[in-house]
């Protein structure tokens, strides 16, 4: 159960992250706060492990208090990454950017300022990335090294961005070298096994969480805390995600 629980507690935070395919353009994702899971195209396998995370799953399973949970999902929203790409990328040209050296000084330099927080890091890490990647049109072009250096960064932030991934994969081979193809398979194989597994468990698990919560919270009608947590547990369509992740491995195999 401790597992699960970390399993449902990254999906909720990552997987609130809008609607559309790994090529939509994220305009004012962070408004769009109850899409999540896989009801919408973007599906996300987070396999990031995080103390912050384990505290508020301990709290959550001994009282049925979510408020921790809602404060991780305050230091992984959105609004912080729409707001930062805002002002420090979305204006920026690609062909000015000498193949994207300043573009990645820049990305470097605001990821580090949150270095004291290595949570919120992961997820801007992998949310900045993204919007770099899609809505700075990076993985449409031709610069390659940074397509791969920006690959890079979803991959080590653990937030299982794989159709995204696959597709700057995709894109990168035969125009960068096969060692570094190769590294990033590599990484990109593990995640999604790591990500088979704990789908598994989520599956298992999910049914018997829906019937104990809401068990609890029918014997205490005037209790708010959890119906959240009930409520988008409820959400999760484990088949659409099990479907989406082995379309995943076999691209991936196809590489």
């Amino acid at each position: 159960m401790k597992t699960l629980l970390t399993i449902v507690t990254c999906i909720m935070i990552v997987s609130c992250s809008g609607t559309g395919d790994e090529l939509t353009k994220t305009a004012d994702l962070s408004s769009n706060t109850n899409a999540r899971f896989s009801g919408d195209s973007h599906i996300s396998y987070p396999t990031l492990k995080s103390k912050l995370v384990e505290e508020a799953q301990a709290e959550l399973k001994a009282t049925g208090d979510d408020s921790k949970l809602v404060a991780l999902d305050e230091l992984g929203h959105l609004k912080l990454a729409d707001s930062l790409y805002a002002t420090d990328f979305q204006k920026i040209e690609l062909t000015a950017n000498e193949d994207g050296i300043p573009l990645i000084n820049r990305y470097n330099a605001l990821i580090t300022s949150y270095s004291h927080n290595p949570y919120q890091q992961a997820h801007l890490q992998s949310a900045l990335s993204r919007r770099i990647l899609v809505n700075l049109g990076l993985v449409g072009s031709d610069y390659f090294p940074t397509i791969a250096y920006f690959t890079d960064q979803l991959l080590d932030s653990h937030m299982g961005e794989y159709q995204l991934i696959l597709k700057c994969l995709e894109k990168l081979k035969g125009n960068v070298p096969v060692d570094q193809i190769s590294q990033m398979t590599t990484k990109l194989h593990q995640q999604i096994e790591n990500s088979r597994t704990n789908e598994i468990e989520l599956a298992k698990g999910i049914q018997a969480m829906i019937i104990e919560r809401g068990k609890q919270l029918a014997d205490n009608p005037s209790q708010k805390k959890g119906r959240l947590m009930l409520s988008s547990l409820k959400e999760i369509d484990l088949g659409l995600r099990q479907r989406t992740l082995e379309q995943c491995s076999d691209r991936l195999s196809r590489l």
